[in-house]
C-alpha cells in the first residue's frame, strides 16, 4: 500500500512540475514577444537618425508607439553589429518578421557608415 501511495504522489508531483514549467514558458514568451511570427513594417523617415542606441529603445512618434526593432527577437545581435561597425540604418520602409534570423534581416536592411 505504501508503494502505491508513493507512486501516486510522485506522479502528481511530476504533473504539477511539468504544468508549472509549461505555463511559465508560455507567460514569458507572450510577455516578451507578443504574437510570435508577426510581420513588422518598420518605417525610418528621412529626418531620422537610427543608430544602435535608437534600435535598442522603443519608438514613439506623435505620442503613439511605433512598430520597431524591440519587437524582433534577435535585436541584440543587430545592436552589437551596428555598434561594432559604426553603422546607421538608411531611411526607408522595411518589412521583417519577428522570427526572421539575424542574417536575413541584414540582407533586408540598408546601412551606411555614421559620418
Amino acid at each position: 500500500m505504501k508503494i502505491i501511495v508513493k507512486r501516486v504522489f510522485c506522479l502528481i508531483a511530476i504533473f504539477i512540475i511539468l504544468m508549472s514549467a509549461f505555463f511559465i514558458k508560455m507567460y514569458y514568451v507572450d510577455e516578451r514577444m507578443g504574437i510570435i511570427g508577426k510581420d513588422l513594417s518598420i518605417v525610418i523617415y528621412e529626418d531620422e537618425f537610427v543608430g544602435y542606441i535608437e534600435v535598442s529603445n522603443p519608438k514613439f512618434r506623435n505620442d503613439s508607439r511605433q512598430i520597431w526593432f524591440d519587437l524582433w527577437f534577435e535585436n541584440k545581435k543587430l545592436i552589437d553589429y551596428m555598434r561594432k561597425n559604426d553603422l546607421e540604418i538608411k531611411p526607408g520602409r522595411y518589412c521583417i518578421n519577428q522570427c526572421d534570423r539575424f542574417e536575413k534581416v541584414l540582407s533586408i536592411l540598408e546601412f551606411e557608415k555614421i559620418k
